[in-house]
């Protein structure tokens, strides 16, 4: 039988339902301005490609997953954006 002649392919949890990670990296990245932003948002989304590459996940898959991660924080930013704007703005009669 040839056992080791299957070739196997990693399949990670998507990055994108992981969302303590995502919550984290925007409750953190709404704290910064500037200069110091970008360069959280580049250690984050380099530490996740090294941690990708080590579970050994393909390039394409590894792009794929931290697209789909930036999305997801930058949709986590517009909800909490919008229910700290709600929460302070309550609607109504006038």
């Amino acid at each position: 039988m040839d056992f080791f002649q299957h070739e196997c392919r990693v399949v990670p949890f998507p990055v994108d339902r992981q969302l303590f990670f995502i919550r984290e990296t925007a409750r953190c990245l709404s704290r910064k301005n500037g200069h110091t932003a970008d360069r959280f948002w580049k250690m984050t989304c380099n530490r996740l490609y090294g941690q990708l590459q080590i579970k050994g996940v393909e390039q394409r898959q590894i792009l794929l997953e931290i697209d789909r991660f930036a999305h997801a924080v930058h949709r986590e930013l517009q909800r909490a954006a919008w229910a700290e704007w709600n929460s302070k703005n309550p609607g109504g009669a006038a």
